[in-house]
């Protein structure tokens, strides 16, 4: 079950065998203790060549911050739970005794362990683990979720600088709608009122066209420091069926505190005996000057009258705490999970009925500029007919983001949405 993780022998398998992992469901990496983590790429050059967003989300696995760090939590819990299942440290002594009578000086050597660690060792050992595969999930899901950032982000900035050139085309038009309305004025063809309408349009289109650049200049920004590049060329943006992923409600917000639950229950192990406050036992050698030799074996046990009884209390009460916000944790994963499935079928049926209307506005621009060759339409209306269509793909495009967004929530939730192996080509194909 830990094969894809014992891979990651160097940065060069890292991103191949993490996919593996991902796409295996991998529940614990109980072997990360011999890993290195991956170490922080620099920032490379621009990407010139056109990237999905399979490919930019295995970028991103390589070079996420986020992904190193969780990589290196499921490292740390992986060795600590083997840590806890081993004795604890013992201690060597050695005393040199200063006799107040007429004996000699004795000297005394001795060995002294932790004898309460066994009788709590079961339940320790078994929240060190608890807490492993806790890590080795969150893992899989900081994986999954990072990895659903790159594709909303390729897919909106895709979508985004489709309408930066509906946005484009709908300026031009109003332009010429408004010279064209100029002109008719200053002939006394057409009323003034009509001519400022179709300038306001143009103001409208130009302010618009702004807009859209400046959101497909932040979604490019975002997506080229995500992927740790100085720019991003050509993207493709096909989206992905949401009724093909595994999802699971085992969220971050849920694995954190399955993973407090698993340190409290750790705590409340540790207290719990009532001898837990120090059964210590000592193998002891002792020789004074005179030769006289003795080997003494003694434990030591503290007395919890104090504050043992109110420290085990107080670990129950933080136990039960985080039942309680584990309990809430999934239920409101549980919710967000259904909100979200409904969410991408809304957007869908909102984005397809946009792109339905922009294509057939699109189509009748077409019909219009075609009668307007044959000199049966005249300027303004296929130009009008234009920025009809313009303004719909404007829409149509602003859909398909918020298509994209919602199907990054949903992506974000499973363990098989990983990019395919053709992706990696692709990618490194795009990179400079």
């Amino acid at each position: 079950m830990y094969t894809a993780i014992t891979l990651l022998k160097n940065h060069s398998l890292w991103p191949s065998a993490l996919l593996s992992a991902l796409a295996l469901g991998l529940p614990a990496c109980s072997s990360t203790s011999s890993l290195r983590p991956p170490e922080a790429p620099p920032i490379s050059a621009a990407l010139v060549d056109s990237i999905s967003p399979d490919a930019a989300a295995l970028l991103a696995l390589e070079r996420a911050p986020a992904v190193r760090a969780a990589f290196l939590r499921s490292q740390s819990a992986a060795l600590q739970a083997h840590a806890i299942a081993l004795p604890p440290d013992p201690t060597i002594a050695l005393a040199w005794g200063f006799p107040t009578g007429m004996g000699e000086n004795p000297v005394t050597a001795g060995v002294m362990g932790e004898l309460a660690w066994l009788f709590a060792r079961d339940r320790l050992v078994s929240a060190a683990n608890t807490a492993r595969e806790v890590a080795a999930e969150e893992l899989l899901a900081v994986c999954a979720s990072t990895a659903s950032e790159a594709r909303a982000l390729t897919r909106s900035l895709q979508f985004s600088r489709t309408a930066v050139t509906a946005a484009h085309s709908l300026v031009n038009a109003w332009q010429k709608i408004a010279d064209a309305d100029q002109a008719m004025v200053a002939v006394g063809e057409l009323p003034l009122n009509e001519a400022i309408e179709s300038s306001s349009q143009r103001e409208t289109a130009i302010a618009m066209e702004a807009d859209m650049r400046l959101e497909a200049h932040e979604l490019e920004r975002a997506l080229a420091s995500l992927l740790a590049v100085e720019s991003i060329g050509p993207v493709t943006a096909e989206l992905s069926d949401p009724s093909t992923l595994t999802l699971s409600t085992r969220t971050i917000e849920v694995l954190e505190a399955e993973r407090d639950r698993a340190m409290r229950v750790s705590e409340l192990a540790a207290l719990e005996p009532w001898f837990a406050s120090g059964l210590d036992g000592e193998v002891a050698y002792e020789r004074d000057m005179e030769g006289d030799k003795a080997v003494m074996v003694g434990a030591s046990v503290g007395i919890p009258i104090f504050r043992r009884g109110l420290e085990v209390k107080a670990a129950l009460a933080q136990l039960q705490a985080a039942d309680a916000a584990l309990e809430d944790a999934i239920r409101m994963a549980k919710l967000d999970l259904e909100h979200s499935l409904d969410r991408v079928q809304r957007a869908h049926e909102a984005a397809r009925a946009a792109k339905v209307t922009a294509d057939g506005l699109d189509v009748f621009a077409n019909s219009m500029f075609a009668s307007l060759a044959a000199g049966e339409a005249s300027p303004r209306t296929a130009e009008l007919a234009r920025a009809m269509a313009a303004e719909r793909r404007i829409e149509a495009s602003r859909r398909a983001i918020l298509e994209a967004e919602a199907i990054s929530v949903i992506e974000s939730r499973t363990r098989t949405a990983v990019p395919p192996t053709s992706a990696r080509a692709q990618k490194e194909g795009g990179a400079s």
